[in-house]
């Protein structure tokens, strides 16, 4: 993900090594924490904020995932900085989430299988280069995306994730 632009930030929720970039990031700013259940929300938001205390749970033996520790979404009002260039003062904002174990896709708006591209910005650079302009980047000859992922350029496992959602979107038709 940083190769193509977006903020990584690794943080060790028992130590707190690599917390305060997150702070960084997230002071003045109104920040939801979001994720599937037992993936660390909150044992995240108490290494980065321990005054918050918040409740956390065991990832569940039998069936490998989290339990549903917080049961509803709470914003804690954390701290205020000045904003020197607007002469006013911004407060930070974090939101503790209800973990969840699917995502419905359905319910949200629909991204045409010949627009998916847009959406993994690594690709532009090099979909401009495919011999045809409608390439989908899935088997058709000289696709300068599927070159860039065999050369490494573009992480396989994006790729994957590209040929997966466009497989979803081709099986649905326009109308539905």
């Amino acid at each position: 993900y940083r190769s193509i632009g977006i903020r990584v930030c690794m943080v060790n929720n028992l130590t707190g090594e690599g917390a305060e970039p997150v702070r960084e990031f997230i002071n003045g700013r109104v920040t939801a924490f979001i994720g599937n259940s037992g993936v660390g929300k909150s044992s995240l938001m108490n290494s980065l904020f321990p005054q918050l205390g918040l409740e956390t749970g065991i990832i569940s033996k039998k069936l490998g995932r989290g339990k549903h520790t917080t049961r509803q979404a709470q914003l804690y009002r954390l701290s205020t900085r000045k904003v020197e260039f607007l002469k006013i003062g911004a407060h930070t904002y974090v939101a503790d989430t209800p973990g969840f174990s699917t995502v419905d896709t359905e319910r949200y708006c629909r991204i045409p299988a010949g627009e998916l591209d847009n959406s993994f910005r690594e690709f532009a650079k090099f979909a401009e280069k495919c011999r045809f302009a409608d390439c989908a980047h899935i088997k058709e000859k000289d696709c300068a995306v599927r070159a860039a992922v065999a050369d490494g350029t573009i992480a396989p496992s994006r790729y994957e994730s590209y040929c997966a959602l466009h497989e979803q979107l081709g099986a649905r038709p326009d109308w539905a």
